[in-house]
């Protein structure tokens, strides 16, 4: 890493349903661009405490709707490409959890001016995969790999 560039430490969601689809959302700010939830920790937050604070904020889903199946044992890391890098921030590592809703409760999603995303949709992992974003890929392939792995219950 290059003097003073940093990483930011986050969080990311798996949201499955109970037939193994999982949550999509499209981001507001760039159409057809889909991804989970994620976000960054406030100073001093732990990670489960953050993630449920992001799917609230970010999708409007309560933490009493969600059952935590498993959390991934280790940070995962990203660099974001040089034309989306600002005040420094190389990239990001995050603790990626996996929760449970039930795919029949409805969702409103947050609106106005701080709203994250537009849409949602409930598809297989491995579209998922196909629909986020270049740079985040690895990420996703990683979660995709893993996720039978971490999901307990």
């Amino acid at each position: 890493m290059g003097h003073g560039e940093w990483m930011r430490a986050g969080v990311g969601a798996v949201i499955t349903g109970d037939d193994g689809r999982v949550l999509v959302f499209e981001r507001c700010d760039v159409a057809g661009s889909w991804q989970f939830v994620q976000g960054g920790l406030d100073l001093g937050e732990e990670p489960l405490t953050g993630v449920l604070r992001e799917i609230e904020e970010e999708t409007g889903i309560g933490p009493a709707h969600l059952r935590l199946l498993g959390e991934l044992p280790h940070w995962i890391t990203y660099e974001f490409p040089p034309e989306l890098r600002g005040g420094g921030c190389r990239g990001q590592t995050q603790r990626w959890f996996v929760f449970r809703f039930p795919s029949d409760t409805p969702i409103r999603l947050p609106d106005g001016d701080l709203a994250e995303f537009r849409d949602y949709k409930w598809t297989s992992m491995a579209e998922a995969v196909e629909l986020v974003v270049d740079f985040k890929r690895p990420v996703y392939l990683r979660l995709a790999s893993e996720l039978d792995h971490v999901v307990t219950g």
